[in-house]
């Protein structure tokens, strides 16, 4: 396995454990064909939604924020363009720092605002990465709490 995936892994298994404490079971994405479209299948009392999520470790020594956007070496949308996910959380450089934001909201923000810097052939040499300083991206995310992914569930943007 890469490290790219072994990080995931490690993301996804800290933010199962966290949302079942809100009493929210979310389960590992394995859908093989859906495997783009988001990471975890979540339920809370009778909501089903879905969630992809970041996990950035180096984002703390950087002080940016990297958005995956585009596949370089297959030439198709990646990341957050090509997830099909409700809500986007990102762990933010230590597992003591999680935020989510609405999919949509996220995706409005990379189309209009300008990123700071763009990486091609980035991660496993195949992602084109948008960084965003973190005072320019991180005010659209919340902080993760039960009440904070229920609003921004709700978001219509």
């Amino acid at each position: 396995m890469n490290e790219s995936y072994n990080i995931g892994n490690v993301g996804e298994n800290l933010i199962i454990k966290l949302l079942s404490d809100f009493g929210i079971n979310c389960v590992k994405n394995i859908d093989y064909i859906k495997r783009y479209d988001y990471d975890l299948l979540c339920k809370y009392k009778d909501r089903e939604f879905t969630i992809e999520v970041k996990f950035d470790k180096y984002s703390i020594r950087s002080g940016n924020l990297a958005i995956e956007t585009h596949n370089t070496r297959s030439d198709t949308p990646s990341g957050i363009m090509a997830s099909n996910a409700d809500l986007w959380i990102q762990i933010v450089g230590t597992e003591k720092d999680v935020n989510i934001v609405n999919t949509q909201k996220l995706k409005n923000f990379v189309r209009d605002e300008t990123p700071y810097k763009v990486i091609e052939n980035a991660g496993d040499s195949n992602a084109r990465l948008f960084l965003y300083k973190f005072e320019h991206i991180l005010p659209i995310f919340r902080k993760l709490s039960l009440d904070n992914l229920l609003e921004e569930l709700d978001y219509n943007g």
